[in-house]
């Protein structure tokens, strides 16, 4: 499954025609904006046109969704809205899915494409009962805002033998607390430990293996996973430099980024039965505030980390993050400005993100201004004012007060002090 265009006439704060085009060749698309400007109702369009998707192949039938609710039309717009996305499925077919909203009309949405739609979640499941393991099947999930780690459950489940669609379970809804992953690696563990118990000492479960590779590629230094059962409650256990840590030792953010890792690992392993690594299977993800509670050394490479530990993934992201964008090539980066959604280049023609000054991505893509505080930025504007007028004394007064006030290394200051050095010369 492939993403290649979004067209939105009149959803939410979206007024008339606008489109999104993703980039070519599984480069992720991330979408950034001031809080309100639309980064999640861009998610939630995509996942509206795929709501019929999403239930036909967890074999469910057609239920209103929030997405849906007229209420959701431009308060500007006349009394309709449309939103339809075009995309390639995994026979390489192109397939183009949505829903129309009606103010006036009953019922108040229809969705587009349903027939479709149907043809090919029928033919995908014939050739995935024909085949059985040797079929593979795209994934599509979505991680909104609202994902926590509170107290894995760990509980010990019979999962049995997985129908592929279950990677599918729950894969919209609009908050995850993860205990399905959590409850999930343990089970999966108890099958493993059984059978090197009774079968092979050595054996190890070709998915679980790939899903603590996952987890361990984006913590670094840990080395090993694996559940404690000896204490009164199993714990989730990670080894580092020879000690152990409970998870509920570790960060919210580290939490959440085991769990989100670990689910979307979990859900390829059930999804791609026959491949060797069941990492390189294919779908969409789309992940809400991408940086949400991770610290900046994560947030520069957590993009990256994704994209190579899930080659074959199309990541679809909004996020906050200066550290993120200046990852990113311009190409996978939509600017969301006025009730608009640009392209960093039609915006910033000469602009390149990859690698940018952060200063230059929140003063230029973010348009946050200035970053100073305002008092710094009122001394500074003085300080300036002063040397241009000869006032060099209370120009150095200002300096060895913003020294003592701010950083004395501060770039401002020194380009200060090296105006006055030359303005002395010129005056001698």
């Amino acid at each position: 499954m492939v993403l290649r265009k979004l067209h939105i006439s009149n959803y939410k704060i979206f007024k008339g025609e606008h489109s999104v085009r993703f980039p070519e060749g599984n480069k992720p698309a991330v979408f950034i904006g001031v809080n309100g400007a639309g980064k999640t109702t861009i998610i939630e369009a995509i996942t509206g046109c795929l709501w019929d998707f999403y239930l036909k192949i967890q074999g469910k039938k057609l239920s209103k969704d929030k997405r849906f609710d007229k209420s959701n039309i431009n308060v500007y717009s006349d009394e309709f809205s449309k939103v339809s996305l075009s995309w390639t499925n995994s026979s390489d077919s192109n397939l183009e899915t949505g829903f129309e909203i009606s103010k006036t009309l009953h019922p108040e949405y229809k969705l587009i494409g349903r027939g479709e739609v149907t043809d090919y979640v029928s033919n995908l499941k014939g050739e995935t009962g024909y085949f059985k393991n040797e079929m593979s099947v795209d994934i599509v999930v979505y991680y909104p805002v609202e994902r926590t780690v509170l107290d894995p459950s760990l509980k010990s489940k019979n999962i049995g033998k997985n129908n592929q669609f279950d990677a599918f379970k729950d894969a919209f809804d609009s908050s995850i607390d993860f205990n399905t992953f959590f409850d999930w690696f343990r089970s999966a563990e108890d099958v493993e430990n059984e059978m090197r118990l009774n079968k092979e000492s050595r054996y190890s479960d070709k998915g679980l293996d790939a899903v603590r590779k996952a987890i361990l590629i984006f913590l670094e230094n840990y080395s090993k996973i694996r559940v404690r059962r000896t204490s009164p409650a199993a714990e989730l256990i990670l080894e580092k430099s020879g000690k152990e840590f409970n998870i509920n030792q570790l960060s919210h953010g580290e939490k959440a980024l085991i769990a989100m890792v670990g689910d979307l690992a979990r859900r390829l392993v059930i999804a791609n039965p026959g491949l060797k690594n069941p990492l390189n299977g294919r779908g969409v993800v789309m992940i809400d505030e991408l940086d949400l509670h991770l610290h900046p050394k994560w947030q520069k490479n957590i993009l990256g980390k994704l994209v190579k530990t899930f080659p074959n993934i199309q990541f679809i992201c909004t996020t906050h993050s200066s550290l993120v964008i200046n990852h990113l090539d311009k190409e996978s980066i939509f600017l969301l400005e006025n009730a608009r959604c640009y392209t960093l280049t039609e915006r910033y023609r000469d602009f390149n993100s990859y690698g940018a000054d952060i200063e230059d991505i929140l003063k230029i893509v973010q348009d946050t201004g200035n970053i100073l505080p305002q008092d710094i930025k009122e001394q500074f504007d003085e300080l300036h004012q002063k040397i241009e007028s000869n006032n060099i004394e209370e120009a150095r007064a200002i300096i060895n007060a913003l020294k003592e006030k701010t950083d004395p290394n501060q770039p401002e200051l020194q380009k200060a002090e090296t105006q006055i050095k030359y303005k002395q010369l010129l005056n001698q």
